[in-house]
């Protein structure tokens, strides 16, 4: 029990000593001033930056209605010279209100008649309307016309026999005749010719019966052409001249279509025997096989190649030259068969097969003698432009044709003039009837007005132009009151710190423990430093009430609070602000002029942290024993510790 008694006076003593020593060290550290005024500092930079963009928006729409303010004040003040204007030009009211009607007479019948030229130019343009309706059926019937008939002549390849070779044809059955054939054929002149359109791409697997009717003239005029030189030559033909029709192009075509779908090799395998009589067959003939000339190509790119008619052409061209001229592998059956001297006919059919890489060109032949059934082949003599033979009636649907384009045209052009015409006088009657109603109006005014009434509309106008001045002016006030507020706002904003900076803690160097005397003796207070002067916003500053009573100890600073009815309108100097239109909406918040008094009425510093203690002695000797008391109490345990240490 001693033992403890003992150690609680000697930790007694120890803390007295410690606490002694300490009040020394307290008095020249320097303390951190309590956080709640950073707080402060906080809310009042969020509540004027609150502030500074409510009234932002103050002056933007104060600015929008001084704007709208001067353009009433200009046109007010057009309104005065527009009726001093009047005043000095009104001379006598009642002549002009006697001009006005004259002219409103006139005007109106002017429109009444306006009106009536509308409605009979309207009836032209339906009328015209009408006309060339019709005139434009009749132009395209006449093209229908003019493309069923044929009107247009091509140019042909040309054959030119060789006069020796010519005459050898009709030696057929002597021993020098092929042999003749055989070394005079090099002599036969062909020219390739090609004509307008004859660049188009075709389907070659797909042939329109146009283009296989074209190509069937093409070919039968190289035959004829050979023909013709051979009678001339003296060769007896056993059969005319050939000529196309429409069944001579149905059966050729129906060959190719059955090679394809035999998917025949005509270099392996020579002629499909089977597909020519089944198309024979089709087309009422006989099924003999004796019809068919084919000329044969095989390239690998004719597999994908996209062909054109001329191409197309100069593949019939290229057959029809070999089976003339150098047919002596074939014995010269081709060439007896197209110049007549074989197996022959007048029907003539070309169509193009391509099977794979190969392309086959048949060039087929129908005798009369061979047609069975004349309902399934059609024998009506096509015409060939080739051969120079057009339609007997085509320079009549020519004719046709022009005078069709050339109405249709007039009445095209009738119907734009008369809708031109329309439209003038539509135009005319806006145009009178917009007078009328502007007589009308300045009718309706001077009727209102006497002679002597114009003074008084001067005076009205005047009267108007001082208002609007006025208002003008209270607006400007307005806006330049809220500019002025906005300007201080910012600028106390700008004193405000957003955010402290905490400086390093430099303790002042302690001084040599000493021990507690019965009397303790008084800490020496250093001299306060002079403290930084915060900068003052320029601000309006309401009257502030007494000062208060600095406290003994420095107490928590306390943030301000502002409440929506805190606020207070700012008045200009000299000009007490009254509620209009113009300046409800200029009422700011007195947050800044109330912080702002309270620290200049309190003298209190606008800095984060205090220097030192207060130079009096009874606050020093209050801080002295509360910091003392607190060190004294966090030192007990470890001098207990100690203690308990030395015990055990």
């Amino acid at each position: 029990m001693k033992s403890n008694t003992k150690k609680m006076v000697t930790s007694a003593a120890l803390v007295a000593a410690l606490v002694g020593t300490g009040a020394k060290a307290h008095a020249d550290t320097v303390i951190p001033v309590n956080t709640t005024g950073d707080v402060a500092a906080a809310n009042e930079n969020a509540t004027l930056e609150t502030q500074v963009k409510d009234q932002e928006t103050v002056v933007a729409n104060l600015t929008e209605k001084v704007e709208k303010a001067k353009v009433a004040d200009d046109m007010a003040e057009k309104a005065v010279e527009q009726a001093k204007a009047n005043e000095a030009n009104a001379t006598n009211i009642e002549a002009q209100k006697a001009e006005v009607a004259k002219q409103l007479a006139v005007a109106e019948k002017d429109v009444e008649a306006a009106n009536e030229v509308v409605a009979t130019e309207t009836k032209d343009v339906e009328q015209a309307q009408s006309e060339n309706q019709q005139a434009q059926e009749a132009l395209k019937a006449a093209e229908s016309e003019a493309t069923k008939a044929s009107t247009e002549t091509k140019q042909p390849s040309t054959v030119e026999l060789d006069k020796d070779f010519a005459e050898a044809l009709g030696h057929k059955g002597q021993s020098d005749y092929s042999e003749d054939l055989n070394m005079m054929g090099g002599d036969n002149n062909f020219t390739f010719v090609t004509n307008p359109g004859d660049e188009q791409t075709v389907d070659i697997d797909n042939l329109t019966d146009d283009q296989l009717t074209d190509l069937s003239n093409y070919a039968s005029s190289l035959i004829n052409q050979v023909r013709d030189q051979a009678r001339k030559a003296g060769v007896n033909l056993t059969v005319g001249n050939t000529f196309v029709t429409k069944g001579a192009v149905q059966f050729a075509k129906d060959v190719a279509q059955n090679y394809r779908n035999d998917n025949w090799n005509t270099f392996e395998n020579s002629h499909d025997v089977a597909a020519i009589d089944k198309a024979a067959l089709a087309n009422g003939l006989q099924a003999n096989g004796g019809y068919e000339n084919a000329g044969v190509g095989q390239l690998s790119s004719y597999r994908t190649h996209t062909f054109t008619m001329a191409e197309l052409k100069k593949h019939v061209y290229d057959a029809i030259e070999q089976m003339i001229s150098h047919d002596s592998q074939s014995n010269w059956k081709h060439t007896e068969s197209l110049v007549g001297t074989g197996l022959s006919g007048e029907y003539l059919g070309i169509s193009i097969s391509r099977v794979g890489d190969i392309v086959t060109v048949h060039v087929l032949q129908v005798p009369e003698s061979r047609i069975q059934d004349h309902s399934k082949f059609d024998t009506t003599k096509l015409l060939n432009p080739y051969q120079g033979e057009v339609d007997p009636k085509a320079k009549e649907v020519l004719a046709q044709l022009e005078s069709a384009r050339t109405f249709a045209a007039g009445k095209a052009e009738a119907l734009a003039t008369q809708q031109s015409k329309l439209q003038a006088a539509k135009s005319h009657v806006a145009e009178l009837t917009n007078k009328v109603v502007q007589l009308k109006e300045q009718q309706a005014q001077l009727g209102n007005v006497q002679s002597g009434d114009l003074s008084a509309l001067v005076t009205s106008a005047v009267e108007r132009k001082a208002q609007t001045a006025r208002n003008l002016a209270d607006m400007q006030a307005a806006l330049d009151s809220a500019t002025a507020k906005l300007n201080n706002l910012k600028a106390a904003l700008a004193t405000v710190p957003a955010k402290p900076e905490a400086p390093a803690e430099t303790p002042a160097k302690p001084e040599a423990h000493v021990e507690t005397p019965s009397k303790p003796v008084q800490p020496v207070v250093p001299i306060k430093p002079e403290e930084p002067t915060p900068s003052i916003p320029n601000v309006p500053v309401p009257e502030a009430s007494a000062k208060p009573m600095m406290p003994s100890n420095p107490e928590k600073p306390t943030a301000t609070e502002v409440s929506k009815s805190s606020t207070e309108r700012t008045e200009l100097p000299g000009h007490q602000e009254k509620p209009s239109q113009f300046n409800q909406s200029v009422t700011p918040s007195s947050t800044v002029q109330s912080i702002t008094a309270k620290l200049i009425n309190s003298n209190q510093q606008s800095v984060t942290y205090q220097a030192k203690l207060p130079e009096t002695k009874d606050s020093a000797d209050k801080g002295a024993i509360i910091g003392f008391l607190t060190l004294g109490l966090a030192l007990i345990p470890f001098v207990g510790n100690r203690f308990k240490s030395s015990r055990n």
